[in-house]
C-alpha cells in the first residue's frame, strides 16, 4: 500500500462508500463483495454495490451487502508474508544440510526465518502507521452528504477545465481540487466524532443531578463542544462555498463563451443573408474587457479555494 501523496499534494484520493458509511482514503481501501469505480480527475469514486451468485446452475443465492472495509488494506496478502518466510527458510537450511552440514543449514535457516519475520514486521507496523493518518470514516448522513457535494463540485471543475487552462495559465487543478476534498473530510470527521461527544453530554446533563458537582462540569464541557462545533460548522461551510463558488465560475465562464461564440455565429448568418456587413457603428463592441473580468473572477475562485488547503 502506498499513500498517493507527494510534495504537500494529494496525488489520488479515494472515496468509499457503502450502505453505512464513507472511506476517504489516500490508498485504495479494500472492499468486501463487489464495487463500482469511477476516476475524474484525482479522485477516484468507489461505491459498494450488492450482488448474489448462483452456484452451479441451481436457485440463485439471497442478495448480499457489500461493505467498504476500514482496516489497513492488504492485510490477507500480509499475513500470508511470514509463513511463506519460514518456508523458504526450513527448505533453505534443509538444502545446506544435505548439501554441507546442519551445523551450517540449521542456523542459516534460522537467521533467514528471524531476519525475515523482522523486515515483515516492520513493514506491517510501517503500512499501518501510514493507513491510521492516511484515511478518514464517515458515518453520518450529514457529513457523507457534506462530502459527496464537494466531490461533485470537484467533478465539474474537472469537466470544464479544458476550456478554462488555456486562458487560466492553470493547467492542471485535479491535484487541488483532491487535496481541497481530503482537506474537508478531516474536518467532517472531526465534526462527526464532536457531535457524538456532545450528544453524550446532554444526555449525561439530563441524568446527573444539577445539585452535584459532575453536573456543573458536564455542562461547562457541553458549552465548550458547542463553541468548537459552531467553529467547525464556520469552517466546513466555507470550504463547501470556495468549491461550488469555483464550479459555478467556471460553469459560468463557459457558458459565457459559448454564448459569444453562438453569437458572433449569429453575426455572420445574419451578414451572409442581408448581403452587407454591418456598418461600423453597429458592430459588437470588443469584449477583450469583460473577457479579462471573468478569467480574474475564476482565478480569484481558485486562489480562495488554495488558501483553505493544509499544505503540510
Amino acid at each position: 500500500m502506498s499513500l498517493q501523496k507527494a510534495s504537500g499534494q494529494v496525488v489520488r484520493l479515494f472515496v468509499a462508500s457503502d450502505e453505512n458509511k464513507t472511506v476517504v482514503a489516500l490508498a485504495r481501501p479494500d472492499v468486501s463483495g463487489r464495487y463500482q469505480s469511477e476516476a475524474i480527475g484525482s479522485i477516484v469514486t468507489m461505491t459498494a454495490v450488492g450482488y448474489a451468485e448462483a452456484p452451479g446452475g441451481s436457485d440463485v443465492l439471497p442478495r448480499r451487502n457489500s461493505t467498504i472495509d476500514v482496516d489497513t488494506p492488504g492485510r490477507a496478502g500480509s499475513d500470508i508474508v511470514p509463513v511463506v518466510t519460514l518456508i523458504v527458510a526450513v527448505v533453505f537450511g534443509v538444502v545446506l544440510s544435505v548439501a554441507l552440514t546442519p551445523w551450517l543449514g540449521v542456523p542459516v535457516g534460522l537467521a533467514i526465518m528471524i531476519a525475515g519475520v523482522w523486515r515483515t514486521s516492520l513493514t506491517v507496523d510501517h503500512v499501518r502507521e501510514q493507513w491510521a493518518g492516511g484515511h478518514h470514516v464517515l458515518n453520518s448522513s450529514e457529513e457523507i452528504a457534506e462530502l459527496h457535494a464537494a466531490v461533485r463540485a470537484s467533478n465539474r471543475i474537472v469537466e470544464l477545465w479544458p476550456q478554462l487552462a488555456s486562458v487560466t495559465g492553470v493547467a492542471d487543478p485535479r491535484h487541488t481540487l483532491a487535496h481541497a476534498v481530503w482537506d474537508l473530510s478531516a474536518v467532517l470527521a472531526d465534526r462527526e466524532a464532536l457531535r457524538a461527544t456532545l450528544n453524550e453530554l446532554w444526555r449525561n446533563i439530563a441524568a446527573v443531578p444539577t445539585e452535584n458537582r459532575v453536573h456543573g462540569e458536564l455542562v461547562a464541557r457541553r458549552e465548550i463542544a458547542q463553541a468548537k462545533m459552531a467553529e467547525l460548522d464556520a469552517d466546513i461551510a466555507r470550504r463547501r462555498q470556495h468549491l461550488e463558488a469555483f464550479a459555478q465560475k467556471c460553469q459560468g465562464f463557459v457558458a459565457e463563451q459559448e454564448a459569444v461564440r453562438h453569437g458572433q455565429q449569429t453575426v455572420r448568418d445574419a451578414d451572409r443573408i442581408l448581403g452587407s456587413m454591418v456598418p461600423q457603428a453597429g458592430r459588437p463592441e470588443d469584449s477583450s474587457e469583460e473577457f479579462a473580468a471573468n478569467t480574474t473572477a475564476v482565478l480569484l475562485a481558485y486562489r480562495e479555494l488554495t488558501n483553505d488547503l493544509d499544505l503540510g
